[in-house]
């Protein structure tokens, strides 16, 4: 059944997003990102906010350089973790403009974060427009597998929004070794159960050639899939009691113009690259 009176699905949606919230609290969120790079980086700090350097582990307080804005692309069925695991650090996210879109933009709102809706099919020019306009220093969420699916299958919008915007792509994933998974109609929606360990991985920042055309993005769409897959599956190492493995091929944007030609090989395998760093609260 669909409500269509909009001041009662802010109600609602606001009523779930404050239990989602209080829910989340109770978990053990850990993050092991690059330096920069975290989604909870910034709100740790603030005053007011008893008990929470303890219930975060590994996220640092404050960014160990300038801070990375991007987008931060995590599949669908990750959505509860991560738009409920407070605190975040200043962030948005890309939300389609098809109704059940609604439900979650309105109780991401009641959580304090901002939405743009829009995408590449519907939207897309106006959501680069407000992404450019109001999220300069914002990380900016999105599912990529979404609205509608394949599961798992990563749609172009992100790399069209990357490469107009000339923001990078941060590969993240989530593990939770102890969770409730209800179906849907496409994917699943993953509900870590109340104090379990909840694991948040993002890899280096992935620098996609401005104004890429359709061949282009096409190559990058495997790579970021790639990218992805490899957070999960070091999420997945750690959730289980495991050391960190680190990335085992760390991607970083390139140094160079983004106008010119890069080489993507250098890209992906930077001979220097270094492994993430895990920081204590």
């Amino acid at each position: 059944m669909k409500i269509r009176n909009k001041t009662l699905n802010r109600l609602l949606a606001g009523f779930a997003a404050r239990l989602l919230t209080v829910w989340l609290r109770t978990c053990r969120v850990e993050a092991y990102c690059e330096p920069g790079t975290s989604p909870f980086v910034g709100r740790l700090g603030e005053p007011g906010r008893p008990g929470v350097s303890g219930r975060l582990r590994g996220m640092p307080k404050e960014p160990a350089e300038p801070r990375t804005y991007g987008f931060y692309p995590f599949w669908h069925e990750w959505i509860v973790p991560s738009v409920f695991a407070r605190p975040h650090a200043a962030g948005a996210g890309l939300i389609s403009q098809h109704r059940d879109g609604g439900y979650l933009a309105d109780a991401m709102t009641a959580v304090g974060l901002k939405t743009v809706r829009g995408s590449t099919s519907r939207g897309g020019a106006a959501a680069v427009r407000q992404i450019l306009d109001e999220c300069a220093t914002l990380n900016v969420g999105i599912t990529p597998d979404g609205p509608r699916g394949p599961r798992r299958e990563l749609k172009p919008g992100v790399l069209f929004l990357a490469s107009r915007t000339g923001r990078p792509i941060v590969p993240m994933a989530v593990a939770c070794p102890s969770a409730w998974t209800l179906k849907g109609g496409w994917s699943v929606l993953v509900l870590p159960k109340p104090f379990s360990r909840v694991v948040f991985c993002a890899g280096p920042p992935l620098l996609l050639p401005r104004d890429a055309d359709r061949e282009e993005l096409t190559a990058w769409r495997r790579r970021v899939e790639t990218a992805i897959a490899r957070q999960e599956s070091r999420a997945g190492v750690i959730a289980h009691g495991d050391a960190d493995p680190g990335t085992p091929t760390a991607e970083r944007p390139d140094t160079a113009d983004t106008a010119d030609t890069a080489d993507t090989a250098d890209v992906l395998n930077p001979p220097d690259a270094g492994r993430p760093v895990r920081r204590a609260a």
